[in-house]
């Protein structure tokens, strides 16, 4: 099939995207994906985040009415809201991402009540090879990496007491198209159940590399957010009985498959 260009802040490009593809499935997986930026940038990351699938949902609702629509919603949606969290848990967003992320989360509601199949993963961290540096595994395996080569010295960091819960994305994929392609609508966590501290994460990462992550970094308050998210651990027992979704990474293993594509690529 052939590429056809479109932004998820220009409603028209999205309109004739829809008209000319008439797809089937539509995934958004399109996104500002970082917390940070969002809190530098809360206005792109609305546009973006937010009101990029209502112009998705209302381009089905008039060129593909009988297509399937995925939203990527996210373990950010539900901000403060105590470990772990299911698909009952309160969604409280503490960023500009997860507000964003709620907005259409809360969209995608309002369209499937007026009969258009949208169906949500709120997936927690999840991560492979192809995942940028400006995340924290990936980051952290690269810096490890370049201060073993003498690349660099330190490494700076934010906040390394919050928790989260880390996946490897292929299981994950195969967890969204399972939710796009059950029998009903439905909105489903994704989440190993396991989460870890990133001081705990940076340790093992730089353990692995034969360095001591204390010795070798330092916090730079640029990297600190305003408000920041205890720990987030979901509960996706509902997806392991729905749509029999049963990831196997660890969050260990999920490390030293990208330590290995990392050094593979050097």
């Amino acid at each position: 099939g052939s590429i056809i260009r479109g932004d998820l802040t220009d409603t028209s490009s999205i309109f004739r995207a829809v008209e000319i593809a008439t797809p089937q499935e539509i995934y958004n997986m399109g996104a500002v994906s970082h917390v940070q930026y969002s809190f530098m940038h809360p206005e792109h990351t609305m546009e973006v985040n937010g009101l990029g699938l209502w112009r998705l949902v209302e381009a089905a609702r008039r060129f593909a009415p009988d297509a399937r629509i995925y939203q990527a919603s996210s373990s950010e949606l539900f901000g403060a809201a105590p470990a772990p969290q299911n698909e009952d848990s309160p969604l409280t967003p503490v960023n500009p991402y997860g507000v964003a992320k709620l907005a259409a989360h809360q969209m995608a509601a309002i369209y499937r009540a007026q009969g258009l199949w949208v169906s949500c993963g709120i997936c927690f961290n999840h991560v492979s090879p192809r995942s940028g540096t400006e995340f924290i595994m990936n980051k952290l395996i690269q810096a490890a990496n370049k201060i073993r080569r003498g690349e660099m010295d330190r490494v700076p960091v934010g906040e390394m007491s919050a928790k989260r819960d880390f996946g490897w994305a292929p299981e994950y994929c195969d967890g969204i198209i399972r939710i796009l392609r059950h029998t009903e609508p439905v909105d489903l966590v994704l989440a190993t159940g396991v989460s870890v501290s990133m001081r705990e994460l940076a340790d093992f990462i730089f353990s692995q590399a034969g360095l001591d992550f204390g010795g070798v970094s330092y916090v730079d308050s640029a990297l600190v957010r305003p408000t920041e998210i205890l720990e987030l651990r979901g509960d996706s027992s509902r997806a392991r009985e729905l749509i029999g979704w049963n990831p196997k990474f660890t969050w260990k293993e999920v490390v030293a498959a990208l330590m290995g594509s990392a050094l593979a690529a050097t």
